[in-house]
């Protein structure tokens, strides 16, 4: 009996750190679903700006192949927050750890990405043309 007792004594760390894995994983699962609903529920010319390919494939998508496109803020935030939320989910679903400070980063620019594609800001535009 005694042997059982420390045996779990030893195990609860490592019990501790798994739920904690465990919800860090939810925790992120979450975000990302929040951030889709929220870009879903964005107006159509914000949303467009997240298509891909031109504009005959998919509706109300702007074409990028016009050479008078203008690059906006939108565009710049997705295109800089897009690799490192990438990375962050492949990494958490490789079970890999990513360092404290680069979580930050990415979650930082992820939020920031998606608050100005909701709010539709445009401070940038002028500095982009």
């Amino acid at each position: 009996a005694r042997r059982r007792r420390a045996t779990r004594a030893r195990a609860a760390p490592d019990d501790d750190r798994d739920a904690a894995v465990k919800m860090k994983i939810r925790a992120v699962t979450r975000a990302c679903a929040l951030a889709t609903l929220a870009l879903a529920h964005a107006d159509v010319a914000g949303a467009a700006s997240f298509a891909v390919g031109g504009g005959d494939g998919f509706a109300g998508a702007p074409s990028f192949a016009e050479e008078d496109y203008a690059y906006q803020t939108p565009d710049l935030a997705v295109d800089l927050a897009s690799p490192l939320v990438a990375y962050r989910l492949v990494t958490t679903a490789l079970r890999q750890e990513v360092p404290l400070w680069l979580d930050a980063i990415i979650v930082s620019a992820a939020l920031g990405a998606l608050w100005v594609v909701v709010t539709g800001n445009h401070s940038l535009d002028s500095v982009l043309q």
